[in-house]
């Protein structure tokens, strides 16, 4: 499962979605869109072939410009059959944020030997760094005044 917890700031009244683009990047069914808290779920369309969902994420009423929003909404694999594990977990931003955190916390029967994280942004050359476990099995990283581009975080088996 795929937990994810964003804050928007409307740009112009009457913002009231954000659109979710999720590829899953095999064949496997898409995970169930589940919204937590501060939305529900719009228009959506599966490609379960290609393993792509593009969903509305409606909010409870439209913002007014410079207005903030938070939304959380869990993606969840329901298999089996379970999407092929690609050692790594990255988000593509479309334009500049100024703040992501991405961690990623593994099960203690499956405890990766290495894990990094990475960035590449359109106009800087492709960056990775080292991180280190925590007591939680777990791994972080913090992308501050980013984008476009991807950042993620990979590991080794």
């Amino acid at each position: 499962a795929v937990t994810s917890r964003a804050v928007f700031q409307s740009g112009a009244d009457g913002q009231d979605r954000w659109l979710l683009v999720y590829a899953q990047g095999d064949a496997t069914a898409v995970p169930d869109l589940q919204p937590v808290r501060n939305c529900r779920v719009g228009r959506a369309e599966v490609d379960d072939d290609h393993g792509i969902l593009v969903a509305e994420l409606l909010f409870d009423r439209a913002l007014e410009r410079g207005e903030t929003h938070l939304i959380e909404y869990t993606l969840r694999n329901s298999g089996p059959p379970y999407p092929r594990c690609r050692s790594t977990h990255y988000r593509e931003f479309r334009r500049p944020v100024r703040e992501y955190l991405l961690e990623v916390r593994f099960d203690p029967t499956a405890v990766p030997a290495r894990c990094w994280q990475y960035a590449n942004a359109t106009d800087e050359p492709p960056a990775r760094r080292r991180l280190r476990l925590d007591s939680g099995n777990g791994v972080h990283a913090v992308a501050l005044d980013f984008g476009p581009g991807i950042f993620g975080i990979g590991w080794d088996s």
